[in-house]
């Protein structure tokens, strides 16, 4: 139900697929550690007052148990290289960093023997086809990663300054996180500090491993959003590959309190005259997870719907223009976006690229925006001219209006652009739908969450 898990799912990004990979490593990494992956003790019970020597005695039994080690299944852990080494090969290889803890506890674990074949298989099974399916494309042998590997770090003929797409301050993670998962974020950066804080209410000598063991297991998590928030350019794709680690850290944190809780509560139930509220308290700590659970759900749905209610105008306008203006077209035809170009779905919405091109009118937008690839085959291997590494304008990109059959726009009284919509002398309107105009809507929480009514009543929407 999370909203950030729903959209970073159903993106087709390298950072999705690492995200995929990722979690299928994570969860194998798990299975190998299946008797304590993020083990924590259970529930205390309350003891009646006739059984309060036994109960020490089955308590420290129980403790024992729960940290005896069960045998590592191997199996496990090749399951983890060979997940890791797809969201790294076939996704995004920067985030091969979340991986650094896995790959720590794998060298120290696993036999090296076991380890290196595993390694090499399974680089080998993800990167031969991938160089031969690009030798095909491009002509030439390329190894896709180290490509954009070089090209991020400043290698040759590289750019390596991601600041040029614009910078972000260092809480805008939390800020995203907040929206897209609500209640979950805050819980899952509390789960490290407090497997912490319970494995030393719980007494160390009895729980040792337990709480250093749980907040390793989660560290990749706050790995990579430290590095995300440290680096100046972000972009909500870039913490897809930890969203599903935020919903387990979240997880953890909850059961984490209500032992807690449960532990600080026990000793005072157990004396003559307490409190009931406090025994009840106790006897219903499961209603916190569900009341938890329950408003995170509520905030999900209310994101998501002003998501679809605020901003799905631009693909009902696509979509009108694929199905209704250029279904039936036999005639060439050119549809031109300005400084809503980055809004552009796909070409997926152009019924047939030989008929119909996209091409864009100046904004107040200068940067360096796509091109066509050259004709089929030469296209995938004849570099394209007019391009640069330090997102210059290129001034070939640009038509004059008149050139234009169709016009996507998003009409606001604020924009610099001229207002197409309101030339009728020139254009006709032929479709159109609200979008929220986002200077305009000054509170910012009726616009990050709907509420039937009471956000119609305090956005303001612009025809797109």
């Amino acid at each position: 139900s999370s909203t950030g898990m729903f959209i970073s799912s159903a993106s087709f990004l390298p950072s999705t697929f690492a995200m995929y990979g990722f979690m299928l490593a994570y969860a194998a990494w798990f299975l190998s550690y299946h008797s304590y992956a993020v083990s924590t003790p259970s529930k205390p019970k309350q003891p009646s007052s006739s059984s309060s020597s036994s109960s020490s005695s089955n308590n420290e039994t129980n403790n024992n148990d729960s940290n005896t080690k069960k045998p590592i299944d191997y199996s496990w852990h090749c399951y983890t290289i060979l997940a890791g080494s797809f969201g790294v090969l076939m996704g995004w290889p920067f985030a091969g960093a979340i991986l650094v803890p896995l790959a720590i506890d794998l060298v120290l674990s696993m036999p090296l023997a076991r380890l290196i074949m595993w390694g090499i298989g399974s680089v080998s099974l993800f990167l031969i086809p991938s160089i031969s399916v690009d030798y095909y494309f491009y002509h030439k042998p390329i190894i896709a990663v180290l490509n954009i590997m070089m090209y991020n770090f400043g290698g040759s003929g590289g750019g390596g300054d991601s600041e040029l797409f614009g910078t972000e301050p260092w809480w805008f993670y939390l800020v995203n996180g907040v929206l897209n998962f609500n209640l979950v974020l805050p819980l899952a950066l509390l789960s490290a500090p407090m497997a912490l804080f319970v494995g030393w209410l719980n007494g160390w000598l009895t729980f040792a491993a337990t709480p250093f063991r749980t907040a390793f297991l989660l560290s990749p998590m706050y790995l990579w959003f430290g590095i995300m928030s440290y680096l100046p350019h972000k972009e909500e794709r870039f913490l897809y590959p930890i969203y599903p680690l935020f919903c387990l850290a979240a997880a953890v944190t909850l059961f984490l309190i209500m032992f807690g809780i449960s532990r600080l509560l026990l000793p005072i139930i157990q004396k003559k005259g307490a409190p009931k509220i406090l025994r009840m308290v106790f006897d219903n700590l499961e209603y916190l997870v569900w009341a938890t659970v329950c408003l995170s759900l509520v905030l999900s749905l209310s994101r998501s719907a002003s998501l679809y209610v605020n901003y799905h105008a631009p693909l009902d306008v696509w979509q009108h223009l694929s199905d209704v203006e250029l279904k039936d077209a036999n005639q060439t035809s050119t549809i031109c976006v300005g400084k809503e170009w980055y809004r552009f779905p796909s070409h997926y919405f152009v019924p047939s690229s030989s008929l119909h091109q996209v091409a864009f009118l100046r904004s107040d937008f200068h940067g360096l925006l796509p091109k066509y690839y050259a004709p089929w085959p030469q296209g995938t291997y004849i570099p394209p001219t007019t391009m640069n590494n330090m997102n210059k304008e290129e001034m070939d990109r640009y038509v004059q209006p008149s050139q234009c059959d169709y016009i996507v726009d998003f009409d606001f009284p604020a924009q610099g652009e001229p207002h197409y919509a309101l030339d009728t002398a020139m254009w006709e309107t032929v479709f159109s739908r609200p979008f929220l105009d986002a200077g305009a809507s000054h509170n910012k929480l009726l616009r990050a969450f709907y509420i039937p009514y009471f956000s119609n009543r305090a956005n303001s929407y612009q025809p797109y």
